[in-house]
């Protein structure tokens, strides 16, 4: 449905107006922002955390400054896009308006897949055929998996008129319908699709209490950390954020000399917040700890609660807070390797640079425990 845009607020005002309209509705603060609006403390307002549609469309055209001005519109009445079950037989494609075809994407989603989970393919309905141009390789899943008819959303070209097309620009409408084909493809997959971002997929897993992502989530707040998709203005909440969902579930699976997961990502926040008790979980210093800890497990090496003390506060009084600290520790390295003063191979990635760094660090400045040899050896400070 098409709407009015507006003058757009500046941010300062749009904030003031997002905040002023939450507070004369909501018991319960949620963030709102352009980019995202925190559904799930938005849920705590509700009854079984059940938000009416209508609640989050205000919020989308409060923070766009958006004015419905169209008159109603049913499209199961009135609109040239219907659904239909159709045969095998009634489906086509035409190349000009979608991608190749891929056997492995195929193949991917046959591999995982789950009758309640299919997304309803698209096509150009014409002289009685079905031209699809979103949903293709859906469909030959559905075909090897034995389907006799077929869920499409189609448009209606037999409504469309030459007349139509041409008012449109077009010579007939047979180059009009290529023409929306081929333009909502892309719409659909490359200008307007939003791709599930880690944190989401992280935190659906989380609720609907997949037990790897529930054990991983229970150590984050064991910790003091809870995940985020920012680090930043989460000044109400009683924990601190952790943003690194995907690296943390790599270290969360390593798993001890008991064959049990989660112990070095237990170890390293636990260690980060002791440290910096304020402040929020910073990659590349937890998960570098991490790897200290699960290769020290692996030579034999105890890593006592002294140990994870001396290494904070050598990293606080030489470097102060976190950022500050995984930021200088890389440039030591990059001054090194410059000035040809470094002994081994610089490792590739900067998880394993830090995890060299720090064991450097500990080695030239406590070394009351012998660690294990960084791959690259300088001198830090």
């Amino acid at each position: 449905m098409a709407s009015k845009k507006n003058h757009m607020h500046s941010s300062t005002s749009l904030k003031r107006l997002v905040d002023q309209y939450i507070n004369d509705r909501f018991k319960i603060w949620f963030r709102v922002e352009k980019q995202f609006i925190d559904l799930r403390a938005m849920s705590l307002n509700y009854t079984n955390g059940e938000i009416p549609l209508d609640d989050i469309s205000k919020l989308h055209q409060l923070v766009n400054n958006i004015e419905i001005t169209d008159p109603p519109y049913d499209p199961e009445l009135e609109g040239i896009v219907q659904f239909a079950w159709v045969t095998w037989a009634e489906l086509y494609l035409n190349p000009v308006f979608q991608r190749d075809s891929s056997p492995n994407q195929h193949l991917k989603i046959k591999n995982d897949f789950e009758h309640t989970s299919v997304i309803v393919p698209c096509a150009l309905k014409l002289d009685g055929k079905y031209f699809i141009w979103d949903g293709h390789h859906t469909l030959q899943t559905l075909k090897t998996k034995n389907y006799t008819k077929y869920p499409i959303w189609f448009i209606d070209g037999d409504q469309i008129s030459d007349k139509d097309a041409y008012e449109k620009g077009f010579p007939d409408k047979i180059k009009y319908l290529i023409w929306l084909a081929g333009t909502n493809m892309k719409r659909i997959n490359l200008q307007n699709k939003l791709k599930l971002s880690n944190y989401d997929a992280y935190m659906i897993s989380v609720d609907i209490e997949d037990p790897k992502f529930v054990a991983m989530d229970r150590i984050l707040h064991n910790a003091g950390f809870e995940a985020k998709r920012k680090a930043t203005g989460y000044a109400k909440s009683k924990y601190l954020p952790f943003t690194q969902v995907n690296s943390g579930m790599e270290i969360y699976e390593i798993l001890d000399s008991n064959q049990m997961p989660g112990t070095y990502l237990k170890r390293s926040l636990e260690f980060h917040k002791q440290t910096w008790p304020n402040s929020a979980a910073v990659l590349e210093i937890w998960r570098p700890v991490a790897r200290i800890c699960a290769n020290a497990d692996i030579q034999g090496l105890t890593l006592d609660q002294q140990f994870f003390i001396d290494l904070g506060n050598e990293l606080k009084s030489l470097y102060g807070d976190p950022d500050t600290a995984q930021e200088r520790l890389k440039t030591s390295l990059q001054d090194a390797i410059k000035n040809h003063q470094f002994n081994g191979a610089p490792q590739d990635h900067d998880q394993w640079r830090m995890h060299d760094a720090i064991i450097n660090l500990y080695n030239q400045r406590v070394g009351k425990i012998v660690l294990p040899t960084a791959q690259c050896q300088w001198k830090v400070i």
